[in-house]
């Protein structure tokens, strides 16, 4: 068995008119997640990626971002166990998973703080 602990991954401050008109907003965390000895698992996002968004304190601008497994951000995190998962084998102890993100450049909303929530999923 496996157990991802909550992690929160800080973009920052979005600005659309001045620094990210033409510029990405990246992000990075670290996620821990410990499983049994020997325990192979795949870990994906069961949140669609049509649907990684955050929405702002009022709750009425929605700005997207993507989940990736690597600090290119070639791999996009995948939504289900058939692929680009991250692979992880249990050690017994807590094992500090990469994930990171991108808000893209250019979108229409107002200056501020977003939050939104990212569903990771364990696959055996």
């Amino acid at each position: 068995t496996c157990l991802i602990n909550n992690a929160t991954l800080p973009f920052g401050e979005y600005h659309p008119v001045t620094t990210h008109a033409n510029a990405n907003l990246d992000g990075a965390t670290t996620v821990a997640i410990t499983c049994t000895n020997g325990t192979a698992a795949k870990i994906y996002s069961s949140t669609p990626t049509a649907q990684r968004n955050m929405t702002n304190t009022v709750g009425v601008q929605v700005l997207n971002y993507q989940l990736y497994t690597d600090s290119t951000r070639q791999t996009v995190l995948g939504t289900t166990d058939a692929s680009d998962t991250i692979l992880v084998t249990g050690t017994g102890v807590a094992q500090a998973i990469n994930l990171f993100g991108t808000i893209p450049q250019n979108q229409q909303v107002t200056t501020g703080n977003y939050t939104g929530t990212a569903n990771l999923t364990i696959a055996y």
